[in-house]
């Protein structure tokens, strides 16, 4: 684990108390757990003690602390017994439970505290680009990668969104859905994964620059309720993309494309009888 000691939860999280990091121990293996599977990965888990991933070190160690205690808030004053759960006694001092609201309103604000860990992590990921090979094995690369838009405050740029990171993460089927189902039957999928896998190199092309800014409106305005705005920018991009086909060779050998150049020419070849009504 890394986070080892009671001295490095107490730096994060100032209700820490006591002396005692025992009690948090199956909150921080679970948020070991989450910090691998979710976020960075095994591999790059693997080299947080490396020299020169310092910054990346105390990042993860911020959100495993958030993310245990956030856990571990619920269970902390409660002790098992033969007729159900009761108060942990405070062993005569003059301490008394904390109420129900109070619990809550620390539950909330660590969540609040975490979402911010992880965004900066997240964030420290995407800038350092010596870390991107590593971090391609986990879930958190995967999801945010396979978009237009890679990360949580990128995607506020371009609609309104206040939920958490966690709930970014979790709203990651929505963005699939919007680029599979409304967004390439438009631009067509050999596009979309053309303009995927360039953003991923940090090299979109000329083209593609152009239509970049519309389509992540019409993702992210799709996604958090706002389909007319959306539609408009979507709109936008098959402008483009019908008036300048050579320029989108993807898009210009898709059935989309091949669909309506026959449509076209169907419509040149009807009957003039037939367009005058006789």
């Amino acid at each position: 684990m890394i986070i080892t000691t009671i001295a490095q939860l107490k730096d994060r999280i100032a209700t820490v108390k006591g002396a005692d990091i025992k009690r948090y121990e199956p909150y921080l293996a679970t948020a070991d757990l989450f910090l691998q599977s979710e976020l960075i990965g095994s591999t790059l888990y693997g080299k947080l003690n490396a020299t020169g991933n310092e910054t990346l070190l105390t990042r993860c160690q911020d959100v495993v602390a958030l993310k245990a205690y956030h856990d571990a808030i619920p269970f902390l004053d409660l002790i098992e017994t033969e007729t159900g759960f009761g108060v942990v006694s405070s062993g005569g001092s003059n301490l008394v439970p904390a109420s129900r609201e109070r619990v809550d309103k620390l539950i909330a604000q660590t969540e609040i505290r975490l979402s911010g860990a992880i965004e900066l992590l997240l964030q420290h990921l995407e800038e350092t680009t010596a870390y991107h090979t590593d971090w391609a094995t986990a879930s958190a690369y995967s999801i945010i990668h396979d978009s237009y838009i890679f990360t949580l405050t990128e995607f506020r740029r371009y609609a309104r969104y206040d939920a958490s990171r966690l709930e970014f993460v979790k709203d990651a089927p929505k963005i699939q859905r919007a680029i599979r189902y409304i967004i390439e039957p438009v631009i067509s999928r050999e596009l979309s994964l053309a303009i995927i896998t360039q953003l991923k190199a940090g090299n979109l092309n000329d083209a593609n620059k152009v239509i970049i800014e519309d389509l992540r409106f019409a993702l992210a305005l799709y996604v958090t309720g706002e389909p007319v705005a959306a539609s408009a920018s979507l709109a936008k991009v098959k402008d483009v993309l019908y008036t300048n086909p050579d320029s989108y060779p993807e898009f210009k050998a898709s059935n989309i494309y091949t669909a309506f150049l026959a449509q076209e020419e169907r419509d040149t070849h009807l009957d003039p009888f037939m367009v005058c009504g006789m």
